[in-house]
């Protein structure tokens, strides 16, 4: 879990409607004009609150599923590297069958990467005889190229700016969904070719809040690429004529990995007895220790590099004395004496 690391600059993906948001630091939204006001419903709230009730109720033990071999490291939950699921078979998620292909467009470390948890758990659902969509990563730190090919009538790219529509208005068109698994300081990926012509896409119906544990300074209507693709399954799943109204309740079990590392940190906080980072005073917790000009600890390492500095002056011009010193001794050795 990368969740202790403070110096991470955290991944958080923005997939919902562009409100009238003008922050110059998300240059993706920057000039967004809101398409309209999004009001809770019902539904809304409903799914929001199944989530929070989903979330809370963990499956593992409390001293969580023993760590495994995999890829030359040892893992929990699952491998990061070759997206294996490490749990046991019978203690696995039911099985689900998204409204729609997934491809991931990874572009970030994948220890960050909570779009992984969606690769895992469908292909250890294919490793059945559950006939599901498919989920495919493309891996661009690792030299992975993005389809060529893409059908552009029925592939979208789930990323919201002035051009992106409603899932709603589409979902019936949709075969294939693609996820850019990036930070927001680095969505370069959504300018690829590849990317730049499919038609974009947003929540029509975001959350609230989000369940996320790391924390940004981005403001609200952030949300993890996992939990992204939840909210767009759902909303697919909800629109499209063609998808089978019961397997609607089971899409849910995508966020099966996301409540487990959730769990892990929650037992780790209530060890640590520090506030647990999935609400506002536990995020400001977190950001407090990123603050640093002008702090006390700025200061005490000011000083201590300074001492650094200062013993590595004297130990530079002690060796040279010292080579001096040498220098001269061959020379006085090797002079004759009248």
């Amino acid at each position: 879990l990368q969740h202790c690391n403070t110096f991470w600059t955290y991944k958080y993906v923005m997939y919902l409607e562009p409100f009238a948001r003008r922050e110059s630091s998300l240059s993706a939204v920057s000039d967004v004009i809101p398409c309209h006001t999004i009001q809770p419903t019902t539904l809304t709230m409903s799914r929001d609150s199944d989530v929070k009730d989903y979330l809370e109720r963990r499956a593992s033990p409390e001293t969580g599923y023993e760590r495994v071999e995999c890829c030359n490291s040892s893992r929990a939950l699952y491998c990061p590297e070759c997206c294996r699921l490490l749990i046991p078979t019978a203690d696995r998620p039911p099985p689900f069958s998204l409204p729609f292909n997934l491809d991931i467009i990874l572009d970030d470390r994948r220890g960050s990467s909570t779009g992984l948890h969606a690769k895992s758990l469908v292909e250890s659902m294919n490793d059945t005889e559950q006939q599901c969509p498919t989920c495919n990563l493309y891996d661009l730190d690792r030299g992975d190229g993005i389809p060529t090919t893409y059908d552009t009538s029925n592939t979208f790219v789930l990323f919201p700016d002035k051009g992106s529509v409603p899932l709603a208005s589409v979902a019936n068109n949709i075969v294939r969904l693609v996820v850019l698994d990036c930070k927001w300081t680095k969505s370069s990926s959504k300018d690829r070719p590849e990317v730049q012509k499919l038609q974009k896409v947003h929540l029509t119906s975001p959350p609230e809040t989000s369940f996320f544990w790391r924390w940004h300074n981005a403001g609200s209507g952030m949300l993890s690429t996992i939990e992204a693709i939840y909210y767009a399954s759902i909303e697919v799943a909800e629109h499209k004529s063609t998808y089978p109204k019961e397997n609607r309740e089971g899409l849910i079990n995508i966020l099966w990995l996301f409540r487990e590392q959730r769990a892990s940190i929650q037992t780790s906080s209530e060890r640590n007895r520090t506030i647990p980072p999935f609400n506002e005073a536990g995020k400001e917790q977190q950001r407090a220790l990123r603050r640093y000009e002008g702090t006390e600890k700025q200061a005490r390492d000011k000083e201590i590099g300074r001492r650094l500095k200062a013993k590595a002056r004297r130990e530079r011009e002690k060796k040279k004395e010292t080579e001096t010193l040498s220098t001269l001794t061959q020379k006085l050795g090797g002079a004759k004496i009248i």
